[in-house]
């Protein structure tokens, strides 16, 4: 008697969810995310413009050059998470409208803000190497950007489920269409 291996993840399912649900859940989970970070960095983007349009009190920060690097940390911040948002409802509509493009243009997001973040961090690590508190900050975001990839994969393999489901939707109308 022959046992076969038995796996509880095939192309379609994983752990007993199809892969389309499981995509869905993330792109929720993570548009809320990034909507809350989205409110953050438009709080801090408010603060940091009612400063700067208050005469006494940039007089106060004129001299203070961590104004204005926190200014410009936080408008790219504020800029970033809105662009993040975009594509975070883009991947939401993409899975439940069957859109595997919309998809793609989630993962190929997703990627180039790994990689970008991957860079950062390293720097960080790089300019702060020594001040342990501050490099442990740094491991922890790695820890985060690897369980992000890991998710990016997710979102891969409901794009090629999606897209697998597309082509076979088309294969069905080719052969109803010159079915005699």
């Amino acid at each position: 008697m022959e046992q076969t291996k038995r796996s509880c993840c095939s192309r379609e399912t994983c752990c007993g969810i199809r892969v389309e649900t499981g995509g869905f859940i993330f792109a929720i989970i993570n548009a809320i995310i990034i909507t809350g970070g989205t409110v953050c960095s438009m709080y801090f983007f408010g603060m940091m413009l009612s400063i700067r349009l208050d005469p006494e009190k940039m007089r106060e920060q004129e001299t203070n050059s961590a104004f204005l690097f926190f200014t410009i940390v936080i408008s790219v911040a504020f800029v970033g998470a809105a662009i993040a948002e975009v594509f975070a409802v883009l991947l939401c509509v993409g899975i439940s409208k069957k859109k595997p493009r919309y998809v793609m243009a989630y993962l190929v997001f997703g990627i180039l803000a790994e990689i970008a973040s991957l860079i950062g961090i390293l720097i960080f690590i790089w300019m702060e190497w020594g001040e342990w508190d501050l490099v442990s900050y740094g491991a922890i975001t790695l820890g985060v950007c690897a369980a992000y990839a890991v998710l990016l994969l997710l979102v891969k393999q409901t794009y090629i489920v999606l897209t697998e489901a597309k082509m076979r939707g088309h294969r069905k109308l080719i052969n109803n269409k010159y079915d005699l």
